[in-house]
């Protein structure tokens, strides 16, 4: 399993006012109950919307005409507050 989906499946948890760690008689931690939902929210966000790959690819724009290779932790973040509407933080010079 990968740390993304465990990460996702705690947070779920905890927005359900769980402890993701609390053990369960004989089933382990808490959070694994939530990993089949964590899989499928990360799948259907498999393939962005429009207005998240506009915002990936916005990731790389300086401004003035002038663009960059956004790293990919820049390009993700902006594609996934996009999902979630998330303003961009405006830069300041």
């Amino acid at each position: 399993m990968s740390d993304m989906i465990e990460r996702v499946a705690r947070a779920v948890c905890e927005q359900g006012g769980f402890d993701p760690d609390d053990t369960m008689p004989n089933d382990g931690p808490r959070w694994k109950y939530y990993v089949p939902g964590a899989r499928a929210a990360i799948q259907a966000m498999r393939s962005p919307t429009k207005d998240m790959y506009q915002a990936g690819f916005d990731a790389g724009y300086l401004g003035d005409g002038e663009w960059q290779y956004a790293d990919p932790e820049a390009t993700y973040s902006a594609m996934i507050d996009q999902a979630l509407s998330i303003p961009k933080p405006k830069e300041t010079r």
